[in-house]
């Protein structure tokens, strides 16, 4: 089973919150179970490289995946203008599933660059991305809640 595939597009020094979530079929009417399972989501300059960014990651139960990128975390930002990254669940029987990944593109910052203070979206609201999550090669979806 291959990843679903979800570009981060991230403007330096603000923050973001992502909530994915997984399906246990293509119609999306059956949740897959998160329950007990273990979430984990890395940015890298390349694959096998160093760790640039650990994103903080909970379950909601029953299906979603919620991924932070915190204004905080540029402090230590040591790459270019792209990178790489994914989100891994270990489930409680020990299978290991990537279950979305992606491109990481970085614009620059100019308002406050210096200071890299923590923003929030305009409207505050988290990005949701829905895929099913056993096809192969799925696109992500993306849609604001409010």
């Amino acid at each position: 089973m291959r990843p679903g595939t979800f570009d981060l597009r991230l403007y330096r020094g603000d923050s973001y919150a992502w909530r994915f979530v997984v399906w246990g079929n293509e119609e999306r009417t059956a949740p897959a179970d998160l329950t007990g399972a273990i979430p984990h989501a890395q940015i890298r300059n390349t694959s096998g490289g160093t760790p640039v960014v650990t994103l903080p990651t909970t379950i909601e139960l029953p299906n979603t995946i919620k991924v932070d990128f915190h204004a905080s975390q540029w402090v230590t930002w040591t790459l270019g203008r792209r990178a790489y990254w994914d989100l891994q669940v270990t489930y409680s029987t020990g299978r290991v599933v990537t279950v979305v990944r992606g491109s990481v593109y970085v614009d620059v910052d100019v308002t406050d660059s210096a200071l890299l203070v923590d923003s929030s979206a305009p409207d505050g609201s988290p990005i949701v991305v829905e895929y099913p999550f056993d096809t192969p090669g799925a696109r992500a979806t993306e849609r604001r809640v409010s």
